[in-house]
């Protein structure tokens, strides 16, 4: 589903410039209360969903160009590269 998604996205508008990658949701409480299931189904959704969504538009970004190389940013924290 969410391959469709941003096939359609790329359909229709021929690229994709940012990704908000939003979702995710809590279980409250004290952890030995929330099982097991419960607590892989929240990481399976924060987690590996946003991952997910992450490494199949990063592709389309960077045949883009909208990705910067990361190999240029300032190592030193003082500026001037």
């Amino acid at each position: 589903q969410i391959q469709q998604g941003i096939q359609t996205i790329i359909n229709q508008h021929g690229r994709i410039d940012i990704l908000i990658n939003n979702a995710g949701y809590g279980e409250y409480g004290p952890a030995e209360l929330i099982s097991l299931e419960k607590g892989r189904r929240q990481f399976e959704v924060n987690f590996f969903a946003s991952t997910r969504l992450i490494q199949l538009v990063i592709p389309y970004m960077r045949e883009q160009y909208l990705l910067k190389d990361m190999s240029h940013h300032d190592r030193g924290g003082g500026g001037g590269g």
